[in-house]
């Protein structure tokens, strides 16, 4: 048996990773907040996010942590700090 799969950022262009990295980690935010996670751990996990290119390089880059450090601060703030809020357009 055999299990294969295709990467998450698979066929996008650096731009639309990159929205779509912001926006989950948008989601992800939102979430972490609406479960009452300790203060301490909201803020290791948002700062945690500008780490996410250096953690999953064989499918990002280094300069894709900002987005998702920006998505999950804005999750955690209720609001986006400007941009698109679609993840995926094509």
């Amino acid at each position: 048996m055999s299990v294969g799969g295709i990467a998450d950022p698979s066929g996008l262009s650096t731009r639309e990773r990159r929205r779509k990295l912001r926006a989950y980690g948008r989601g992800l935010g939102r979430l972490v907040v609406r479960h009452r996670y300790p203060l301490w751990w909201r803020l290791a996990f948002v700062f945690g996010g500008l780490a996410f290119g250096l953690r999953h390089r064989t499918t990002n880059t280094v300069g894709d942590g900002w987005w998702v450090f920006l998505g999950r601060a804005e999750g955690t703030l209720g609001r986006t700090l400007g941009g698109s809020t679609e993840a995926v357009t094509r």
